[in-house]
């Protein structure tokens, strides 16, 4: 099963005794896997040969990454293209018109002018590459569900790049060099993930960004916890991770929200 990058944490050990064990379980949440629960032709391919094989329809996107892997190629499955770890230094032109799923991660691409065409784009994988701004994806902005653009160089987003997103259901943004969040409505946004930028006090426009947030994780090692007072504003919060964040106390807000299910604290200060 494929998760987002926020599955793999367990929570911290000490927990407030009053809270409900439940809150600190592991996350299983996946937009991208409810996206490619459906039958899928597989096709592996490089320059010089080309196979084919059929994927059971609850065949995930990492039994397709592991056999991709495994032929040692680059990887054009249908509706899904993959094309990770090839030296590209901006987008391929030759992607298949009806591609849900795009997969160009480890490669070398920057910023580029705009994006192809995709009439069925739902999911792109961008990360670690290096981009230095959010991308113009006006493109594929009424179809594009699942964006990761984690481990990149990125330092800012225009309001109109993102708030044109209007299908976005999850967006993952770690390991950026971001130091602060465009004001806009999302309203389909499910879970995002922007742990490892430096987010410290600009945190109020979250509420607006995602009142439908489900799933959240922050996380620097300077983050004032003053800023997380926005997260009340975020009624329908379930899962919030916040690990490496030099807290010293649960701020009170996070008490407060009475969605909160599940808890990630780990790699902070602390006590019971």
């Amino acid at each position: 099963m494929y998760f987002l990058p926020l599955s793999t944490y367990m929570a911290w050990s000490i927990k407030p005794k009053h809270w409900p064990s439940h809150i600190f379980h592991q996350l299983d949440y996946s937009v991208e896997e409810r996206i490619y629960e459906t039958q899928t032709t597989v096709k592996l391919c490089n320059r010089t040969h080309q196979h084919g094989k059929t994927v059971d329809r609850k065949s995930t996107i990492t039994t397709l990454i592991v056999t991709a892997a495994a032929a040692n190629y680059d990887t054009q499955i249908g509706e899904y293209y993959h094309c990770s770890d090839s030296s590209l230094t901006t987008i391929p032109v030759d992607i298949p018109s009806g591609t849900k799923i795009l997969r160009l991660t480890s490669n070398g691409i920057s910023n580029f002018a705009s994006f192809p065409e995709l009439p069925l784009l739902e999911v792109i994988h961008l990360e670690t590459n290096y981009l230095t701004a959010f991308p113009d994806l006006r493109n594929v902005s009424t179809t594009l569900r699942y964006l990761r653009l984690d481990r990149n160089l990125i330092n800012w987003i225009s309001e109109d790049r993102l708030s044109g997103l209007n299908s976005l259901e999850a967006l993952i943004l770690s390991n950026n060099r971001l130091s602060a969040l465009p004001d806009v409505e999302m309203k389909h946004l499910e879970a995002l993930i922007i742990d490892g930028n430096q987010l410290m006090a600009n945190l109020a426009v979250l509420p607006r960004l995602g009142r439908t947030i489900t799933n959240l994780k922050l996380g620097h090692p300077t983050m004032d916890p003053v800023s997380l007072v926005s997260l009340e504003a975020i009624p329908q919060l379930k899962t919030l991770t916040m690990e490496r964040s030099g807290l010293r106390e649960l701020p009170p807000v996070i008490e407060a929200n009475p969605m909160l299910r599940k808890l990630y604290i780990r790699g902070n200060y602390i006590q019971e």
